[in-house]
């Protein structure tokens, strides 16, 4: 049985054409994918301030969370 000129069963090699279009076809669906990505995210994230009551181990957590929306959102 043939499915996309690979022949399933082994029987034969499969076809330099069949690869070629599978190839092909998955690299337009990853050029066409990678559009898709956008700052979309990055709307409903923002910087969170601190105040001088939070711990130690808060504000660190917070300037993680800043550094990481600077880098990504930016």
């Amino acid at each position: 049985m043939q499915i996309l000129g690979l022949n399933v069963n082994n029987e034969e090699p499969p076809r330099p054409l069949a690869i070629f279009a599978l190839l092909f076809a998955g690299s337009v669906l990853v050029m066409l994918m990678s559009g898709c990505a956008t700052r979309a995210g990055c709307d409903s994230w923002d910087y969170i301030y601190v105040v001088p009551e939070d711990s130690l181990e808060t504000k660190r957590q917070v300037l993680a969370h800043n550094l990481v929306y600077q880098e990504l959102c930016s």
